[in-house]
């Protein structure tokens, strides 16, 4: 264990799900290490879980008050002594800078990007406001983490010159607990995707084409949606979409899943015609099970698939040639499809296990 002389480490991220499920093994890490980690969310649903793990809510006081949503933050009082602060997510970004102007000036951030989200799609102003959010929010960062090479173009000229500027692995996925799990031996082909329900995940085109296939191929394939049904994100065509894909018997909806090693072993291969991500948590997983990947050729999906090696590239926003796509890897014998999962694996045993997420993380507290 090194010695950290009781150094406080604070993580601000936008919600505590996101927090316990993608960065649980980083703060089991760093408790083991000898630091005092703390968290502040803009909720508090997975408080037990992190206080189980050793993780305390800084300014407990004011959840306890019911104080809800942003309005915890405005009303937080603490004296805690924190030398430094990891930031998750553009909201994280945002909280963080605050937290150190106005009541932790000694300590040191680091913050990372987790993807430009649907803030940078918006047309015409999008990429702008953007822009200026993170020139703002990013002006005492002494160190920014980014999840692909575009986000890392975009984030370096928005950044003090002496800004250190990292690329780190996503969030990593834990290679014991997502083993490498035996192909299905059916003839039935079927395909995963994990995903919120909103437009920006490719969800229109993906569903129009599921539309399509299913009088060619019947019951022959299947796309399975796994994911909390709340629609309240999707825009007008994508809800009749979900109607129509749904009513047809093109798409099954099966919910959230809390077992996801377990569901991705019953599938040939995961699906995500994503307009844009930081580096796909889904894909990491579904690739560490020994998944073959079919994925849109855009940041945070490209990096995790060779083109023919370990999966296939299409188009964003492009039908037809997700299309063609699914039907190429329909026509692939079980052996190449057995093959592609293979070379899934190797990756991620390569670069994105978390234990070496989790050093790059610690490397710069040293």
């Amino acid at each position: 264990m090194m010695k950290s002389n009781n150094k406080r480490i604070l993580l601000i991220a936008n919600t505590s799900w996101y927090l316990f499920n993608f960065k649980g093994s980083l703060i089991k890490k760093l408790i083991l290490d000898g630091y005092v980690v703390y968290y502040f969310c803009l909720d508090n649903i997975f408080r037990n879980e992190l206080e189980h793990m050793g993780c305390k809510l800084i300014c407990k006081e004011v959840y306890d008050s019911k104080i809800k949503s942003i309005s915890n933050f405005w009303f937080a009082k603490t004296t805690l002594s924190i030398e430094n602060i990891y930031t998750f997510t553009l909201t994280g970004t945002i909280l963080g800078s605050v937290f150190k102007f106005l009541k932790m000036k000694d300590a040191k951030i680091y913050n990372t990007i987790t993807g430009l989200g649907n803030f940078y799609l918006v047309p015409i102003f999008g990429k702008y406001i953007l822009k200026k959010i993170y020139q703002i929010f990013l002006r005492n960062s002494n160190c920014v983490f980014v999840q692909n090479s575009s986000d890392k173009e975009f984030i370096e000229t928005l950044c003090n010159p002496g800004t250190a500027i990292r690329y780190v692995a996503g969030s990593g996925v834990d290679t014991l607990k997502f083993r490498q799990l035996a192909m299905p031996c059916k003839a039935q082909i079927k395909l995963l995707i994990a995903t919120r329900f909103i437009d920006n995940k490719g969800l229109k085109e993906l569903f129009t084409v599921m539309l399509r296939l299913k009088p060619l191929y019947g019951s022959a394939l299947e796309l399975h949606v796994s994911g909390t049904r709340n629609f309240s994100g999707a825009g007008r065509k994508l809800r009749s979409l979900i109607h129509d894909s749904e009513l047809a018997g093109a798409v099954k909806f099966i919910g959230h899943s809390e077992s996801m090693p377990t569901l991705l072993g019953e599938y040939d291969a995961a699906i995500l015609p994503s307009y844009r991500e930081g580096l796909s948590k889904f894909l990491l997983e579904a690739a560490a099970v020994g998944r073959p990947l079919l994925v849109s050729d855009v940041p945070g999906c490209r990096e995790l698939v060779q083109h023919g090696v370990n999966g296939f590239l299409f188009k964003p926003r492009d039908t037809k040639d997700l299309q063609g796509c699914i039907v190429n890897f329909l026509a692939l014998e079980p052996q190449t499809r057995l093959s592609m999962g293979e070379a899934s694996r190797r990756l991620i045993e390569n670069g994105y296990d978390e234990q070496l997420v989790n050093r790059q993380y610690i490397e710069v507290l040293k």
